[in-house]
């Protein structure tokens, strides 16, 4: 076996975005010849931050810039016989996106890139803001086929290709949401499918309010998802309250992730793995918009959750589904009502006593006797409880209804009607319902706590009105 050459290398570099925003991942590639062993990165100013794995010691690093600016880039390449030094002056300039002016919104339709992305990206022609990241197989398309598309023509999928090996894809944006740093009204809403996904970790959206602030997961899309090739309407994600909650503000660099993980392509609508994206927004919105003011009221679940909201205080979300659940001998045949319901998904990875809240808030100002009415079906050898809960605009009062264990004996069994008198809260506004769906005690076969429940409606008789002043006179002359 031959030496290699004794030559030194000759260093060079590309970078796959030289004109990023500031939180935007960009690629950088060796490019030396004569196979050098040893890498050393510097950028001047060092405002960088090294991402995935990677250092100013690797060879294809990828990293953010942290300040706008314009950035020198030097790479030495060394082998056993010498190095070279490559120095790129004014490489990169890095740009503060432009403010956002809500609403703002993304349906891809300007996208204008590759037919396929199956490599990191930082960015993506047409959209810009937007980067891409992946592991193994992991691949984006945008022009998949019309039947992928919720309107317009593109759309953002996100699969495997080839199959065989669990990849994942997160497909992320950067917006400069600085004027709504005090905003308590930002909220997010998008369109998805899945194509027969199955439960991974990746299988989330998150936010963040910088690109140096930790992801929080805003949105399980396995947990919510539809049927396989069904739209799912996603409404009502409260961005600044959980960006509060977890000590931070949307800034100059706020971020928002799509992902997905599985392992295998998306063939069709339902089939084989994959999530598709469309008509994405954030918005300000009145918190009045979500308050249910109009009785009577009924859901059924028809078109999704409505107005109705996954709690972020809970372990995991209710899940939306028709047929049967995954898993057997528990749970419903199907829905009491439509094609539609909401059950506790109970099998791995959940534990004895985790709890799923989704919740919705009414105003009774009209309403002197507001009574609750749905259906409800518990089966399962380990079933938790069912329960109801009010907020009266200071507090939760837990419990107003609850039912436990066992009820009905096979999966075709009828739902069972339940009544609870909300009199108490007759006349009131800001009155929030809550369901919380506690997973059972199983020892170890907690996924026997499939609970389900389907057509909501809320009515009662009429609050008394005060009088309305008037009168007449047979003879005014």
């Amino acid at each position: 076996i031959e030496d290699p050459d004794p030559i030194p290398p000759v260093a060079d570099f590309a970078a796959d975005n030289t004109s990023p925003f500031t939180g935007s991942v960009v690629n950088f590639t060796d490019q030396s010849t004569n196979n050098p062993t040893t890498w050393s990165w510097s950028f001047n100013p060092s405002t960088v931050t090294f991402i995935n794995g990677t250092d100013a010691n690797s060879r294809n690093p990828q990293l953010t810039f942290d300040v706008a600016g314009t950035y020198d880039v030097t790479l030495t390449s060394s082998n056993s016989f010498g190095s070279d030094t490559e120095f790129k002056t004014a490489y990169v300039v890095v740009t503060d996106p432009l403010p956002v002016v809500l609403p703002w919104v993304e349906d891809f339709e300007s996208f204008s890139g590759f037919s396929y992305y199956s490599a990191n990206t930082s960015a993506i022609d047409g959209l810009p803001g937007w980067s891409y990241e992946n592991t193994e197989n992991g691949r984006l398309r945008f022009n998949v086929g019309s039947d992928f598309c919720y309107s317009g023509s593109h759309a953002a999928t996100l699969d495997a290709s080839p199959s065989g090996t669990v990849s994942v894809n997160h497909l992320i944006t950067t917006l400069n949401l600085s004027d709504y740093a005090s905003s308590n009204q930002l909220e997010l809403s998008f369109m998805y499918m899945h194509h027969g996904e199955e439960d991974h970790n990746n299988d989330r959206v998150w936010i963040r309010g910088s690109d140096a602030d930790p992801w929080i997961e805003a949105y399980n899309l396995y947990a919510s998802r539809a049927s396989a090739g069904v739209w799912k309407s996603v409404v009502q994600i409260d961005i600044d309250q959980l960006l509060a909650d977890n000590g931070q503000t949307p800034g100059a660099n706020f971020q928002l992730r799509f992902g997905q993980e599985d392992d295998s392509p998306t063939l069709n609508p339902t089939a084989s793995d994959g999530y598709t994206f469309d008509d994405i927004t954030i918005a300000e919105m009145d918190a009045n918009a979500y308050v249910i003011n109009s009785f009577p009221y009924t859901q059924s679940w028809e078109s999704g959750e409505g107005l109705w909201v996954q709690s972020g205080d809970d372990d995991f979300d209710w899940t939306w589904h028709s047929g049967t659940t995954i898993s057997a001998t528990t749970g419903p045949s199907g829905a009491h009502d439509g094609t539609y319901y909401l059950y506790t998904e109970s099998s791995s990875p959940r534990a004895n006593g985790d709890q799923a809240f989704i919740e919705a808030t009414f105003d009774f100002t009209s309403l002197q006797n507001p009574e609750l009415s749905f259906f409800y079906h518990m089966y399962g050898t380990t079933m938790g409880s069912l329960h109801v809960d009010i907020h009266d605009g200071t507090a939760w009062n837990n419990d107003v209804w609850v039912a436990s264990g066992e009820l009905q004996n096979a999966e075709t069994d009828p739902y069972a009607q339940a009544l609870v008198d909300l009199t108490a809260w007759g006349g009131q506004s800001n009155i929030m319902i809550r369901f919380r769906g506690s997973v059972g005690n199983g020892g170890g076969i907690v996924y026997y706590s499939d609970m389900a429940f389907d057509m909501i409606e809320v009515d009662g008789t009429a609050a008394p009105q005060p009088p309305v002043a008037d009168f007449m006179a047979d003879n005014t002359q």
